[in-house]
């Protein structure tokens, strides 16, 4: 009977340890499980943050092309009314000497 009883105690002390151990691996499950949603959910907002981040760039470089196809519009545009520009200004001082040369000549048969 006293066999029995030390039996016992001892079934019932590896019972209580391996409650305690039981609980405590279920401890560290819930906490490895917490975890893992937390990195879930965090890998999950990275993931949305690079799609989004990879939609921004695709946009800025479709802006970028845009107003590089408008700087070389403008550029030449620019060209061409320096061209005008020029052109205008040696017929402006085209006529400015021979309206001169006219005013001389005017000047002189009144003389």
């Amino acid at each position: 009977l006293k066999d029995q009883l030390e039996d016992m105690k001892k079934r019932n002390q590896n019972s209580q340890i391996s409650n305690e151990k039981i609980t405590q691996l279920q401890r560290q499950l819930d906490e490895a499980n917490a975890l893992m949603r937390t990195e879930s959910d965090t890998a999950a907002r990275l993931r949305k943050n690079q799609t989004e981040s990879t939609k921004q760039i695709q946009q800025l470089e479709a802006n970028n092309r845009d107003l590089q196809d408008k700087n070389c519009a403008l550029e030449n545009t620019k060209l061409r009314l320096e061209k005008e520009f020029l052109s205008l200004q040696s017929a402006l001082e085209s006529e400015r000497r021979d309206w001169t040369h006219g005013s001389e000549i005017i000047h002189d048969l009144q003389g």
